[in-house]
């Protein structure tokens, strides 16, 4: 019983920085009339109430809330340009996240992959290339200028901005199952709780995405940028080349299945830039800081990370790691990382300290542990793979 109290009181407080603006959220009353792509939609209370319960569904765990409003940070200013080229109107943009959370790999129960789940037929129809080597469909600037594509087209065939999203669901065929001539070419409508749940669960995310991005400008650890190489070369070369750790590197350009694979000239890949960029080139590579070629790289060192401490799995943080990141080198979910680890989400990580993948041990290693005070308690008890907890009680 008392661990579970303990265990408790740990998630409570590692909430805390963001519990209220989730709260907040969470109990915000869905208007009668909304806007979005430029309609003005008018509720009924039912529609209104199956908004609202959507609503709630996605800001019940806070922890998984804020992992997505900081991916929406990271990839939004990559997304919206793309669909202002094609006059597609942003509002879209919250349908990556109701699709694949803002993953790259993700994959659905019908085989739709990717920020924007295609199938392969509908991803070769956008033109989406689908080869041994590739798979555009987790490329972040690929599959956006695809979603575009196939809003565009069925925009011009309804006139309707919700019926292209629930076409994007059903099918341009299928979504006349849902159609109401009346509303064709309009700019105003009626939502009903008869609507496609799809859109429904669209208006939702709108709702939340909108307000929650607003209280923050970026994602916490990496601006993404727009990399064009001038000669063919790997993505390891690529990542030689600018100095860039490879396995960071990759985790963003999914889209290369192949390791061997070689980009041709002029090909397009994302680097992720730390916002201490200058800071960290300075200190690790400081004849590159005038280089105006390297401007949008990240330079960081590249070794082996991974250690055993005491029989369990963890890591040495890099200048350039994350929580998001290392629970994901992990293979853990986030709020597990954070509990394993006793810190809470706007925990900064520290480069050379240790961070581990599973429950610390509940007692003492063998031999003298240094000598420590309240300060330096936790860095401490993470050097040698115990909890807070049972040091603090050894020190009584």
């Amino acid at each position: 019983m008392r661990k579970k109290f303990l265990w408790f009181l740990c998630r409570f407080f590692y909430l805390m920085p963001f519990f209220f603006n989730v709260l907040q959220i969470h109990a915000r009353e869905v208007k009668k009339k909304l806007r979005f792509a430029g309609m003005e939609l008018i509720l009924t209370d039912k529609a209104r109430k199956i908004i609202t319960y959507e609503v709630q569904q996605l800001t019940k765990n806070a922890v998984y809330f804020q992992n997505l409003v900081d991916k929406a940070n990271l990839y939004f200013p990559l997304i919206e340009p793309i669909l202002q080229a094609h006059a597609i109107p942003l509002d879209i943009k919250y349908l990556a996240i109701q699709e694949s959370g803002l993953k790259p790999n993700a994959v659905s129960k019908s085989n739709a992959v990717g920020f924007w789940q295609f199938k392969d037929f509908t991803a070769k129809e956008v033109g989406l290339k689908l080869t041994q080597f590739i798979d555009q469909r987790m490329d972040i600037l690929a599959a956006t200028q695809g979603a575009a594509r196939y809003f565009k087209k069925s925009q011009e065939q309804f006139g309707n901005w919700c019926y292209a999203v629930i076409s994007y669901m059903t099918g341009r065929g299928g979504a006349l199952d849902y159609i109401q001539d009346r509303y064709l070419e309009k700019k105003k409508m009626k939502i009903t709780h008869k609507n496609h749940w799809y859109l429904l669960r669209l208006l939702a995310h709108k709702i939340v995405f909108e307000e929650a991005l607003g209280k923050k400008s970026q994602h916490p650890t990496y601006s993404l940028q727009i990399y064009q190489n001038s000669t063919s070369q790997t993505l390891q070369e690529v990542a030689e080349q600018l100095k860039i750790d490879y396995k960071l590197l990759q985790s963003f350009n999914q889209w290369l299945k192949d390791e061997s694979f070689v980009l041709p000239v002029n090909s397009v890949v994302i680097l992720p830039i730390a916002h201490t960029t200058l800071a960290v080139r300075e200190i690790l590579c400081p004849k590159l800081v005038d280089d105006q070629s390297v401007i949008t790289m990240i330079v960081c060192k590249h070794h082996e990370s991974k250690v055993w401490i005491r029989g369990l799995p963890a890591i040495i943080a890099r200048q350039y790691d994350s929580i998001e990141l290392l629970a994901e080198i992990g293979k853990i979910a986030l709020e597990d990382f954070l509990m394993f680890n006793e810190i809470s989400i706007d925990h900064t990580i520290v480069p050379g300290q240790i961070y581990y993948f599973t429950n610390k041990r509940n007692s003492l290693p063998q031999g003298e542990i240094p000598k420590y005070t309240t300060k330096n308690l936790w860095a401490v008890a993470q050097a040698h793979g115990v909890t807070t907890t049972v040091l603090k009680r050894a020190n009584l």
